[in-house]
Formats: C-alpha cells, structure tokens, sequence
C-alpha cells in the first residue's frame, strides 16, 4: 500500500528501502530510529558502499526496485526534473565492490536507458557523458567476470544511439577519454561492437559508415611496427576481424583512407579522416585481409595464432553464403593456404593450420582444396612431413571439393611414401586408399597409375645383380599397401593381377624358391 502512495521520487527511495532494509539499517544505526526511509544523496552512498560494508540488504533492495521499475519509469516519465536524480541514483551501484550488487544495478539502469531513449533521450545522453560512461568502466574494469558474461555493456547502446554523428562522437572523443589508453579502448569496443550491430539489425538501420572507418583505421594504427605491445596487436586484429564479421557488405563497399594516426592522436580529426576515405582506392575489407596476413608473417607467436584463428573464424562464418561473404571466404582460404605453406617450417603452427583446416573442411564441401594441394605436396617433398600431416591429406581426401586432377596428384605422393616411408608408411596408406576408392570408378588415370606403381613397387622386392633383396621392413611395406589396393575393387585385382603375377615368376626364377609374400599377394589377387 506504501508503495502505492509514492508520488515522487525520494518517496519511491524511501519507502522501498525502508521496506527490504529499514529494521537492519536502523539496528545498524546507518539511518535514524525515528526516519521512515533515506534521501537520494544517502541512498546512492548505501549503494556503493553497503550497509557498514554489508550487501546482501542491499542486493535485496536492488531487486526490489527491479520488481517495481514500471512504477520508477512513470515517475521519471510524469516528473521530468526526477530522471536525473534516478539514474543518478542508480550509477552509484556500479560503484559497489560486490558484484550482486553491480549486477541488478546495471541490469536496472539498461532498463530505465532503454525506455528514456524513447521519452528523454538528452537528458540520457547527457547523463551518460557526464556520469554514466565513467561509472560504467569503472564497473568494467573491477568486474571482469560480470562483462565477461555480457552483464554490463548492454546499458551503452541505449545511451549513445541517437543517429550516426553520436556514435562516432562516442568511439572518437568520450570512449578515448573514459579509457585513457589503446588496450582498454580495444577491449572494450570489443565487447560493445556486437551489441550495437544487434541494435542496427533490430531498428533495420545502416551502419555508420563513418565509424566503421574510423574502427579500421585504429585497429591498423594499433598494428604498426613498434607502436604497440604483442598484446594490443592481437586485440587490434580481433577487432579488425570482429568488424569484417558483423559488416561484410558495408566494409565490401566502404572505400579506405590512408592509415590514421595513433591512438593517442584520437579527437575530432578521426572524423575528417573517416570523411576522406577512398584515397588509396581499396575497400576496407581487402585492407583488413591484408592486415591478417601480415600479421600472420610476424615474429611474436601470439599475434600470428589470433591472425591465423581470425581467418579460420571468418571463413566459417562466410563459407556457403552468398554476396561479399563469397568473395570473402575465397579469399580468406587461400590466405590459409599461403599461410599454411609459409609456416610450414614451423611444426607447431603447421599442426595449428591443418586442424583448423581439417574441421573447415569438414564443415564446407564448397571450399577450393584443390588450390592448396601442389604447393603443399612439394613443400612436403622438400622439408619433410609427420603423421600429423597425413591426418589433414586424409581431410583433403575426403572432401566433397577435391577434383580427380588433384587426387592424381596426391594419390602420387601418398602410393610413394606408403611403399618407402618405413615409420610412416602406415599412415599414409590410410588417405591413399580414401583416394582410391572415391575416384576409381570415375577416373581410368586412377588405374593406369595403379598398375605402374604396382610394377615399381614390385620390382624392389626382385634381387639385385649382386643378388642383394630389399630389406624385410620395406619388403613388407611393399607387400602390405598392395594388399590393401586389391581389396578395395575388383577392378584393381583384375588390373594389377598380370604384374603380381610376373613378379612372383621373375622371383622365383631369380632364385630358384618362391617369394612368400609375393605368393600370398598372388593368392589376394586371384
């Protein structure tokens, strides 16, 4: 009944804070015995501050006035004068070392925003410039685990979305100035960037061309040589990338400046030069690619792991689509590929690649595999390989996109290093058989292959003139990768048969006794 009779603003604080809070704020002597309640000055200092240090009476509170918001927005709504104080109110949770508490008072506050945006959207906006922004990151910074969770920075696009110059001003003048310096700046755009995108997505708006430029040319600046710490260099590229994801078609069409300033450098210039794009006629999305590539050819391993993961996240979310994100993820494959074949050296970002790509390939039967293939075989012919290779060829082997031109070609590499790989030939037998039988009743190069390999194969097994044999281990990787070839077709026994056959007779008249792997292989073949 109290709560019905509220008719202002401190009235609606007292009466729900004498409700959750009187009896132990009076037995604490935090107000006064005789007071029914507290002013809005006391009130903001509870809640930042608790009851002598105390939230749980103070969550409650929050809680309580979160029921009841309906009943705090009309107050707001029919006393104009009230919103201030109420939000002014409110921040002051933000404040608060319990992270409760900071919970519902920014869940409260994005509430009170979102519908202020509609009826007072100045005095938001001036709330938030003057107060609000600083308390938030104060929150943001003290509370990771709550932004981590996506709990406190849903209350920033109601307060700066009223048209395309507000945004920009925010990340060109008010955001440098709350954060003071570029890896806290990158951090926090962040987290904001796919709330504002939902927002645009949900009124059916544009972007802001002008900040998204403006976006590009910072991550680009943060990137330069020397400029920044490894650490900001990743952020820098997350957030080139995370821009690419949200607006593909806008930064597809969106012309690119020549690099801007540092950071530090950040003001109103950032929008003269967000309104002269277009001086180096390339988009921004080609701009950005080529940013990730680069930054796949540095010396820090960290900056290279987030371009490489970047580009794997980007071709995922645009492989299989249709308009810029076709183009994109073409282009974004065959970075990975080149990618693949300058770190090849490298074991470890060379095992990275290839299970980035293996699930890739797993996911979209439209990527060009083939592309990669000879480049990727001759740098295995000329450096060396290890299983793990062979577990991405099995990848490639199995994929939708592979063309018999390239499986020739890799059934070539695989046949070879089954019968002479004595530690490895195992492994490769496995792709080699994948290849095999996909593209052997489709594709007569695939026989024809078959049986001079066959031949080759065989005729190590045969003594030499001195009357040197092959060596056990090499005799039987010869004998096992044949055996496992005829028992994937019938067509294969019928074409290979006459060699195994010959081979076994040369044998035998060599010395004078049967080969007793050749006669077990001739027995598979009848």
């Amino acid at each position: 009944q109290a709560m019905e009779h509220c008719s202002t603003l401190e009235d609606f604080v007292a009466v729900t804070f004498d409700q959750q809070c009187g009896p132990a704020a009076r037995a604490a002597g935090v107000v006064a015995a005789p007071s029914p309640g507290i002013t809005l000055d006391h009130g903001g200092k509870l809640l930042s501050t608790g009851l002598r240090g105390d939230f749980e009476l103070i969550v409650r509170w929050l809680k309580f006035i979160y029921a009841h918001r309906r009943q705090l927005l009309q107050l707001c709504e029919t006393q104009r004068e009230a919103t201030l104080p109420a939000l002014g109110l409110l921040s002051h949770s933000l404040a608060a070392p319990c992270a409760d508490a900071v919970l519902w008072g920014a869940r409260l506050l994005t509430h009170v925003a979102t519908r202020l945006t509609v009826v007072q959207p100045q005095m938001l906006a001036d709330w938030f410039d003057a107060q609000g922004l600083a308390a938030l990151v104060g929150a943001w910074r003290t509370h990771p685990d709550l932004h981590a969770i996506g709990s406190l920075l849903p209350l920033v696009p109601p307060c700066i979305d009223f048209g395309p110059e507000s945004r920009l001003l925010f990340f060109t003048s008010t955001l440098p100035s709350a954060l003071g310096d570029t890896t806290a700046y990158l951090s926090f755009t962040l987290e904001v960037m796919p709330l504002l995108h939902a927002a645009d997505v949900e009124r059916e708006e544009p972007a802001c061309d002008k900040t998204l430029l403006y976006l590009v040319q910072l991550g680009l600046a943060a990137l330069r040589e020397g400029s920044e710490v490894a650490s900001t260099r990743s952020l820098a590229l997350e957030l080139l990338a995370q821009l690419w994801s949200l607006y593909p078609e806008d930064l597809e069409a969106l012309p690119m400046a020549a690099p801007r300033q540092p950071f530090e450098a950040a003001g109103t210039e950032g929008e003269g030069e967000a309104e002269a794009g277009g001086a180096s006629g390339s988009t921004s999305a080609a701009v950005i690619l080529r940013a990730l590539r680069d930054a796949t050819r540095r010396a820090e391993m960290d900056v290279q792991v987030t371009a490489l993961t970047a580009m794997v996240q980007l071709f995922d979310g645009f492989a299989d689509k249709e308009g810029a994100e076709v183009v994109a993820s073409s282009a974004l494959f065959r970075a990975l590929g080149f990618a693949l074949l300058e770190n090849y050296h490298d074991v470890a970002l060379r095992v990275f690649l290839q299970r980035s790509l293996s699930q890739l390939l797993a996911r979209h039967p439209s990527a060009a595999v083939g592309s990669l293939l000879r480049p990727l075989l001759k740098q295995a012919a000329n450096h060396g390989y290890s299983n793990v290779d062979f577990d991405f060829y099995l990848s490639v082997a199995a994929h939708e996109g592979l063309e018999s031109t390239h499986a020739v070609q890799l059934l070539q590499f695989l046949a070879d290093v089954s019968v002479r790989d004595a530690l490895l030939g195992r492994a490769a037998s496995v792709p080699l058989l994948v290849v095999v039988d996909r593209f052997l009743r489709h594709e007569p190069l695939i026989l024809d292959y078959l049986e001079v390999f066959t031949e080759r194969a065989l005729a190590r097994l045969l003594p030499e003139a001195g009357g040197k044999e092959a060596s056990p281990v090499a005799a039987t990787l010869v004998l096992e990768t044949l055996a496992k070839l005829l028992r994937v077709h019938h067509s294969i026994i019928d074409r290979l048969s006459p060699a195994i056959q010959s081979a076994a007779e040369a044998y035998h008249k060599a010395r004078g006794r049967e080969h007793p792997g050749l006669a077990a292989l001739g027995l598979s073949a009848t």
